[in-house]
């Protein structure tokens, strides 16, 4: 995703990220898995680690669940963050982070993140800005395209009931040759 890449070198970050969020129902819990992901030459690139599927949010990162139902972002020093988190985290070679939420309408879609394994970065208002920045724009996105499946699932629905229907074909046809226009040249 070329988006993640001009944010993660902009911002000189090791990896760009976004985790998609679902939810299981029969626990009431939420479950994130890593979709995109950019990473720098000099990192292992994670966007293959099983790890990364299906974490359940509320048993490895609980304060992240509570922070972006908040609609807040998170931004620190891995070695500050409180066990199972930083286990996964360090497994990582992830030094500090800054991870935002992805709101989409007003449900938490899921999050975006930078990732540095070189060092301890204290993260600065610009740059936890310009993540911002990034998660409103997935949003508008991802609001677009689920905007632009649920129309094209509803004419393929009127398609089909058209199609199922003979007095709409009778209607259909009527209504190009009806009276007053011209069917032919």
């Amino acid at each position: 995703m070329l988006a993640l890449e001009q944010v993660g070198n902009g911002a000189g970050v090791d990896r760009a990220y976004i985790f998609e969020r679902s939810d299981d129902a029969t626990r009431g819990h939420v479950l994130c898995s890593q979709r995109y992901e950019w990473s720098a030459d000099r990192v292992t690139p994670q966007i293959d680690n099983p790890d990364l599927q299906g974490v359940d949010m509320h048993e490895i990162a609980p304060t992240w669940v509570e922070a972006f139902a908040r609609h807040e972002h998170i931004a620190g020093l891995v070695r500050t963050i409180p066990e199972p988190t930083r286990g996964i985290l360090l497994s990582q070679q992830i030094q500090s982070l800054c991870v935002c939420p992805i709101i989409v309408g007003d449900e938490w879609w899921g999050f975006v993140g930078f990732d540095d394994c070189h060092s301890e970065r204290i993260w600065p208002d610009d740059e936890v800005r310009a993540l911002q920045r990034l998660s409103v724009a997935l949003a508008a996105s991802l609001r677009r395209a689920q905007t632009s499946a649920r129309l094209e699932q509803a004419l393929q629905q009127l398609r089909a009931l058209a199609d199922d229907n003979p007095a709409q074909r009778h209607i259909t046809s009527a209504s190009r040759t009806a009276p007053g226009r011209r069917s032919g040249p």
